[in-house]
């Protein structure tokens, strides 16, 4: 994983830019980070990626309101006051990130550059995770056949796509597992 993290940087700019534009705060703007694999192998590719996510935000080059620094302390104090939790170092207001067991308050706290994360063993282990409200994945590392053979095992509610890095915001066709041109495509019936 850390090799694929250290490639130019690359995937840190394309997850910087799924989460920057529009304030992390489109439907399908990440708001969570989910390492699977051991302890030592998830801090060694957590302490790569965080930094090159901060640098790739800070060159985007995006306008920083004072607001969003004070809404990250909010919701970090708000996360401290629900139970264990852990912040992650960075060296300003920009990108916050904090490892909590509860997911059910993410997405009232999400925004311009807070992330939430947390280690896992299996994919698996993320289907009673998931919330309703999740809709897109942006996955790197784990294979389609993965996700296929986990969606099939488990069948997690709230998860309508799957994409790499960089495509979360990627329109398609398909939106909220619903296909558009299907659903709103008149289609007029001649019979005689």
């Amino acid at each position: 994983m850390t090799d694929r993290l250290r490639a130019g940087g690359r995937t840190s700019r394309r997850f910087a830019l799924d989460a920057v534009t529009f304030g992390q705060q489109a439907c399908s703007s990440p708001l969570a980070l989910f390492w699977r694999g051991d302890a030592a192998n998830v801090t060694a590719a957590q302490a790569t990626f965080w930094p090159l996510v901060e640098s790739a935000i800070a060159a985007a080059g995006e306008p920083f309101a004072a607001r969003a620094a004070v809404d990250k302390l909010v919701a970090e104090q708000m996360l401290d006051a629900a139970g264990a939790v852990h912040h992650r170092d960075t060296s300003d207001y920009r990108l916050r990130v904090t490892e909590t067991p509860d997911m059910t308050r993410l997405t009232r706290l999400a925004s311009d550059g807070l992330f939430v994360e947390r280690r896992i063993e299996r994919l698996e282990d993320l289907a009673p995770l998931v919330q309703r409200d999740w809709q897109t994945i942006a996955s790197l590392g784990v294979s389609g056949g993965d996700w296929r053979t986990m969606l099939a095992a488990t069948r997690p509610h709230g998860i309508d796509r799957i994409v790499p890095f960089g495509q979360a915001l990627a329109f398609g066709n398909v939106w909220d597992g619903v296909n558009l041109l299907t659903e709103l495509t008149r289609i007029v019936s001649i019979e005689v």
